[in-house]
């Protein structure tokens, strides 16, 4: 898979992904009026705090999805999809945000979803790791004002056979809304502090190398990076890759695997500093560093 998620897919609906000067992508999502829900639950989850919940099912044969107003079958060629498309900003975000990446989550096991946001720097490929709340959007959002190109925010999928990374639709989820180089902004949901942010930037659609992924780490050192290495390298890229909550034994092995993978091929850093009140007060050195 040599282009971004978004340019993969073929909506017979408006979206904010379609672009016309591509050519047409092989996997179809096709409307239906009703997809009946089958087999065992396997996920449920709500998909942000007071948000909808995520439920997805399985039968033997197909994965299915029921979310807000929707429901869906995944098949590795097309997606079946139950619900309201005349919204172009809701389904986009719906899209984005389960749809798709629970398809190439479920249907492509080689590509491995991480928790987190990446960017291109200086011509380089950078992604950001870490626990709720370190600012991994906050980061983003600083170094786009800085001149670099927003790939991923909120999820990142990683190819294991060759530790590139996917790009997908340029939006940012951030608690404050921006209006600088903004395409379109709406709330996340109606229970959450959140906007998002569709960039005014052109989509990305081949797949890029990373130079390194960073582990944020907030702390009383005003910036240092450090190298991971081993099982702390491993630990921390598993601490923030997606899983279903139902185990299975297959699943979870290709998962590992695609885990061990990218951690014996990209440079993994961790990267301490001090948060600033309102603005970071690291983003500077940090440029320094990626010019470096």
């Amino acid at each position: 898979m040599k282009s971004c998620f978004a340019r993969n897919y073929d909506f017979p609906f408006s979206t904010h992904f379609q672009d016309k000067s591509v050519d047409r992508p092989s996997i179809q999502i096709v409307l239906e009026p009703h997809i009946e829900i089958k087999g065992e639950r396997i996920h449920h989850a709500p998909d942000y705090p007071g948000g909808p919940c995520l439920d997805l099912f399985y039968d033997q044969q197909h994965y299915f999805i029921h979310y807000d107003d929707y429901d869906v079958r995944l098949e590795k060629s097309a997606i079946y999809l139950s619900g309201p498309t005349h919204n172009s900003i809701r389904i986009t975000q719906v899209l984005e945000r389960v749809i798709l990446p629970l398809h190439l989550y479920l249907c492509f096991p080689h590509l491995i979803p991480l928790h987190g946001g990446a960017l291109l720097f200086n011509k380089h490929a950078y992604i950001f790791i870490g626990a709720s709340g370190a600012g991994k959007s906050t980061t983003l959002s600083e170094l786009l004002d800085r001149g670099a190109t927003l790939l991923s925010d909120d999820m990142v999928f990683i190819n294991a056979n060759n530790g590139a990374l996917l790009p997908s639709l340029p939006t940012l989820r951030l608690l404050e809304a921006r209006e600088q180089n903004v395409r379109h902004l709406a709330r996340v949901g109606p229970k959450i502090q959140k906007w998002w942010h569709l960039l005014a930037q052109t989509q990305e659609e081949k797949e890029h190398p990373v130079k390194t992924l960073f582990i944020l780490s907030p702390s009383e050192e005003l910036f240092r990076c450090e190298k991971v290495c081993g099982f702390e390298k491993f630990g921390a890229l598993l601490s923030q890759s997606f899983a279903l909550q139902t185990h299975n034994e297959i699943r979870e092995q290709k998962r590992f695997n695609g885990l061990s993978q990218i951690a014996n091929t990209i440079s993994v850093e961790r990267l301490h500093f001090k948060k600033g009140n309102p603005k970071p007060i690291h983003i500077d050195l940090l440029c320094d560093y990626l010019r470096q």
